[in-house]
């Protein structure tokens, strides 16, 4: 006999429909959520999405309980990294419902079914059932006591004495299908409602039918059901010390983007003309910087929806950017550095009060007659880079100005204005003036009077400032030192 052909994404999407679907509506009724037609489709297209090839509809309906946990956490927390729990040592067989029912009374019964099938607290059952919880409490190691008589009987022990272990098993076997189940869609027939007396998926089916969460047509497969949807993904991991800057990553890319976990966005590659220039502007603004940052191109099974990524491939993205090295960012290159601060012109500007101070206290002995207000007062800033000194001026328009800067031992006229006019081969185009030269100082001055013939016979320019203050009262001076 030759083994059956495997079922392609497709048939198994097929087979584990209604088991999928009714597990879906319950989990979403559990965690209070309304199970309408969007959000039913998007969690249960998650499952089938993150389902492995050929899968039973056993273990479909109980997967879909760990994925539905995933789907949980991702749309209400943005909780994307996160496994399954660990597979239990020992799988229930077929045969336990029906032999721990015959050794359980009523009480035992219902405690099996809304204890262990509904995942009910204990003060929930005694509210339901009226039943005092002591009782139930007897009841709960009634059934423990009855499943390790069946286990026994199967020579099969627990690993471990853990009761914890032993409710998981107990769960499971709660929710094990009659064994002439053909799904759970037969719930949404009337011939299916017998059947439903004593089977716990079909049981839920028409529990959640009658109660308006899910509509019977939902447990019949669509035809366009398709489990291998493909997309793509950007994951992107902000080291620990950046993370206050994911609201910037996250608005530069807008409704491409989504939060993922503490540290981590997800971009829609194909919203997006070109993440590169998104990402290299962030670096050079240092929002991110480029060794803060790290990421994955990821393509593989999922869809993007309103509420983010669903399939296995969000999570598999989020695993994938932890292995990168920092400053790697796939398809990106070389991220830049972040641009420089503006240097701070504090130095600059003391240096500039200083030698105006000296200046004016020179002044102040060298002249007779009372100084005279400056004309046009100047406000220079003067920056050194390297050997070069980098000079920026706000001036009036009315008045002349004169440059002169000392190279070594060696006065320069760099300018000196004999017409209004002739200043504006300095003008920036910002409302000032600039000008870059090779000098160790620099004297600026300005006045309502041209400068003319300026004697550069002087010792050094703080001389020349006093010169320049007796042949021009109203000019304003500044001697630049030690830039």
């Amino acid at each position: 006999m030759h083994d059956p052909a495997p079922r392609t994404p497709l048939d198994t999407a097929r087979h584990v429909w209604s088991a999928v679907t009714i597990r879906v509506a319950w989990e979403l009724y559990m965690a209070g959520l309304k199970a309408s037609p969007a959000t039913l489709h998007e969690a249960r297209d998650h499952v089938l999405l993150s389902l492995p090839r050929g899968a039973s509809r056993g273990t479909a309906e109980e997967l879909a309980g760990v994925f539905m946990g995933e789907w949980l956490g991702r749309v209400q927390d943005g909780r994307y990294r996160w496994r399954p729990p660990e597979a239990d040592p020992i799988l229930p067989r077929p045969s336990w419902r029906e032999r721990l029912l015959e050794g359980l009374d009523p009480i035992g019964e219902v405690v099996l079914r809304l204890r262990y099938g509904d995942g009910l607290e204990l003060s929930e059952v005694e509210r339901v059932t009226r039943v005092d919880r002591v009782i139930l409490a007897g009841a709960c190691e009634g059934v423990r006591s009855t499943l390790r008589h069946v286990m026994a009987e199967d020579d099969i022990g627990l690993v471990c004495a853990d009761i914890d272990l032993l409710d998981r098993l107990l769960e499971r076997v709660a929710r094990l299908p009659a064994a002439d189940c053909q799904g759970g869609w037969e719930a949404s027939t009337p011939d299916g409602r017998l059947h439903a007396e004593r089977c716990p998926r079909c049981a839920r089916a028409v529990r959640l039918i009658r109660a308006g969460v899910l509509s019977p047509s939902e447990l019949n497969p669509h035809a366009a059901v398709e489990a291998t949807e493909q997309a793509s993904v950007l994951a992107l991991h902000l080291h620990p010390d950046a993370r206050r800057h994911r609201k910037a990553v996250v608005e530069a890319f807008g409704p491409a983007a989504v939060r993922a976990d503490d540290d981590a966005v997800l971009v829609d590659p194909d919203r997006i003309d070109d993440h590169l220039a998104v990402l290299s502007q962030l670096c050079l603004d240092g929002t991110p910087e480029r060794t803060q940052i790290r990421g994955a191109l990821v393509r593989g099974l999922g869809r993007w929806t309103r509420t983010g990524l669903i399939g296995p491939l969000g999570a598999a993205a989020v695993e994938r950017i932890r292995e990168r090295p920092w400053a790697e960012v796939d398809g990106c290159g070389v991220l830049p550095e972040k641009l420089p601060e503006p240097p701070s012109a504090a130095r600059w500007w003391a240096g500039a009060a200083l030698a105006a101070l000296l200046a004016l206290m020179a002044g102040v002995f060298a002249l007779r007659d009372a100084p005279v207000e400056p004309s046009f007062p100047l406000l220079a800033e003067v920056v050194r880079d390297g050997a070069w000194v980098d000079m920026r001026v706000a001036l009036h328009e009315d008045a002349y100005l004169l440059v002169v800067a000392r190279q070594g031992e060696e006065l320069l006229l760099v300018h000196a204005s004999d017409e209004l006019w002739d200043k504006a081969r300095y003008a920036t185009g910002e409302g000032d003036y600039g000008l870059a030269i090779e000098a160790d100082e620099l004297l600026i001055a300005t006045s309502a009077a041209p400068f003319g013939d300026v004697d550069l016979a002087a010792a050094n320019l703080a001389v020349l400032a006093l010169q320049l203050q007796s042949t021009h009262g109203d000019a304003d001076i500044s001697v630049h030192t030690g830039i």
